[in-house]
């Protein structure tokens, strides 16, 4: 329910070649594992030829056309006019333009008692 409504509100405002990006916060894979299967083991057997260990959302050289929405950054498109207006009435703001949103540098981490209340709500 929480992804389609993300999807419903934010298509409701978007403009042709208008990226966005969900800024919620992640879980490692080991921790969904021990959530969902609790007390089963777990054998770790490593990275995949070709598999990615991070994942890069919104690239430091997009910062320029980012702005923040709260649950969502929105990446305008830099060929065009952009619509930044409408975004901005409806309360996004730009990111500093050093930002970048990946994997490997986010601070928010559901824990499993988070996960498994979202789980409970579905």
């Amino acid at each position: 329910p929480a992804a389609s409504e993300f999807v419903v509100r934010g298509a409701t405002y978007l403009e042709d070649s208008t990226k966005v990006r969900a800024s919620s916060c992640a879980m490692r894979l080991v921790a969904v594992a021990r959530c969902l299967a609790p007390g089963k083991p777990i054998e770790v057997i490593g990275i995949r030829p070709g598999e990615k260990l991070h994942e890069v959302m919104v690239p430091a050289d997009e910062a320029r056309a980012t702005l923040d929405h709260g649950d969502r950054y929105i990446v305008l498109p830099t060929f065009m006019a952009s619509p930044d207006a409408v975004y901005r009435a409806a309360g996004a703001t730009p990111v500093k333009n050093d930002f970048s949103y990946a994997s490997d540098s986010n601070e928010e981490w559901l824990s499993g008692d988070e996960l498994t209340e979202v789980v409970a709500r579905l």
